[in-house]
């Protein structure tokens, strides 16, 4: 994992309005998912613990749920604990 400030984004197919609006994930093959399934992703590319979440994390139904709570989790992500103004979806960064 990597901010994606520090990518080269062209290079992975994401642009920084993508990567502002929700988190990325962009795999080994170079397939790119956004939101709650890339999330789903990493949680099922990591340790075998966390792979049954990741599995729960799209499928039909949960899915809808998922994204729904990922949507609430990114739209507040400055007030929730560690987050800061430059978390804000509306925020550039620090200039």
């Amino acid at each position: 994992m990597a901010p994606w400030q520090r990518l080269d984004l062209p290079e992975l197919g994401l642009t920084p309005d993508r990567c502002q609006a929700a988190v990325q994930w962009v795999g080994q093959g170079g397939q790119v998912a956004s939101g709650h399934r890339a999330i789903a992703a990493a949680l099922g590319a990591g340790h075998r613990v966390w792979r049954p979440l990741g599995a729960l994390l799209v499928i039909p139904g949960f899915s809808w749920l998922a994204g729904r709570l990922y949507s609430w989790i990114a739209g507040h992500r400055d007030a929730l604990p560690g987050g800061t103004a430059a978390c804000r979806t509306d925020s550039t960064g620090p200039d």
